[in-house]
């Protein structure tokens, strides 16, 4: 916040953007607010009541001047909290739109950049902590470790969950995890055109991460959502919603792998950069 406060100070915005529900979005809107700097939020109206995203989320939209919304029900939601209608804007989903127009890098080629091997069978693990319970984060991820351990001939690709209470847990079980079994690889940030072409490739998306609710649908991939850190985020027809629980995560996977689901998506058929663009400036 002091950084920010200089930085603030030096390049004098007229407007700040700020995107999603991330504690460091809340400190920058924090200070952006102090300053009277007009805060435009994307990503405003959302629910993740497992999570304590929910609150931060929140707390920018009540800072913030202005909206860009990803769905009508959102928008909604941000007038029962008392932001005025007239500063709200559906824009639909960046992610979505991402996930639609990013190009796709070829199977062989991202082989060959990450140095490891596809297999037939390919699932991508994204899971972030969830209690702020040691205790039970660790019961949680091993929960989830144990699910994975007869799918030996099923490539495991674990992208490593960003800084937040617990995430050094999280972090530390999977990689004993990934030195020990040799289907399982793990990488700690592949970027948005990385991520999206290993999404691609993979049969099924596991974990609690919003990526599997908003950009896998567009990718065609099948999505287990574990556990509460989504609750009641909007999402299309076919995601199997399971607890953390090994046996359950079992069974969700093995069937995953057995049948493709054809996800309608959800969100407004917009194009959201232009449509952002056309309001904002």
């Amino acid at each position: 916040m002091k950084y920010l406060s200089e930085l603030i100070k030096d390049k004098k915005p007229s407007t700040v953007i700020v995107f999603g529900d991330r504690f460091e979005v809340l400190a920058t809107s924090y200070v952006s607010y102090l300053y009277k700097i007009p805060i435009v939020h994307i990503g405003g109206g959302e629910i993740t009541s497992g999570s304590r995203d929910e609150s931060i989320r929140h707390a920018i939209s009540k800072l913030a001047d202005y909206h860009f919304v990803t769905h009508n029900i959102h928008k909604r939601r941000l007038v029962q909290l008392g932001e005025k209608k007239k500063n709200i804007f559906v824009i639909g989903s960046p992610g979505v739109e991402n996930a639609k127009k990013i190009k796709i890098i070829n199977k062989k080629k991202l082989e060959k950049k990450f140095n490891f091997k596809f297999f037939k069978k390919n699932i991508l693990i994204s899971y972030y902590p969830v209690s702020s319970s040691n205790k039970k984060g660790i019961y949680e991820i091993k929960q989830l470790l144990k699910s994975l351990k007869s799918f030996i001939n099923v490539r495991l690709i674990f992208t490593l969950p960003a800084f937040e209470i617990g995430s050094d847990l999280v972090k530390r079980e999977i990689k004993r995890f990934v030195k020990t079994y040799d289907n399982a690889i793990m990488f700690k940030s592949l970027g948005t055109q990385n991520y999206i072409s290993f999404l691609k490739y993979s049969n099924v998306i596991l974990g609690n991460s919003s990526s599997a609710l908003i950009e896998a649908p567009e990718m065609g991939t099948n999505i287990i959502n574990i556990g509460e850190r989504q609750k009641n985020r909007i999402r299309p027809k076919g995601v199997l919603d399971v607890p953390c629980e090994n046996i359950k995560i079992k069974n969700a996977i093995d069937k995953s792998l057995k049948k493709k689901i054809k996800f309608q998506s959800i969100y407004p058929n917009i194009e959201t950069s232009k449509k952002f663009s056309k309001i904002f400036f």
